[in-house]
């Protein structure tokens, strides 16, 4: 016997709905991991507008290049750093360490899925970058 064209599209129905709905948990676990990364980092106090952003971005990999793009783009700006008394420099300088490892490491998963990302790439070496020169300036500034 043949099925018939309604069950058919019965169940072709519901394997619609359930992708879709296994595509918004997905989607919101890794909306709420971004969010808590930024938020760690600080990141979410200094931007604001982070939080929106991330949750208008429906890719996930766009959503990690974002965060990881803000964390470098945070970290170029050193004229926050100047600014700070020289105790609050050192541990701030640690922090900025942490978040450009974590924008690398955001940036080491994003390009496998991503290899076209310039952004992904950028953030890579950028981030190599400064961490080895801000890790050779702490080191230089504990010897002083």
């Amino acid at each position: 016997m043949m099925p018939s064209v309604r069950k058919i599209v019965l169940v072709v129905a519901a394997a619609i709905a359930a992708l879709s709905v296994a595509e918004y948990f997905a989607w919101r676990n890794n909306h709420r991991r971004l969010t808590a990364l930024a938020t760690e980092t600080g990141l979410s106090r200094e931007l604001p507008h982070l939080a929106i952003e991330l949750r208008r971005e429906t890719v996930p990999t766009r959503a990690a290049t974002l965060l990881a793009w803000h964390l470098l783009a945070f970290e170029v700006d050193g004229g926050r750093l100047r600014q700070l008394p020289a105790a609050e420099r050192a541990d701030e300088l640690r922090r900025g360490i942490d978040r450009l490892r974590l924008a690398r490491r955001l940036a080491r998963a994003i390009l496998p899925r991503r290899p076209t990302s310039w952004q992904a790439a950028t953030v890579l070496g950028a981030a190599r970058y400064l961490e080895e020169e801000r890790g050779q300036a702490r080191e230089n500034s504990l010897a002083a």
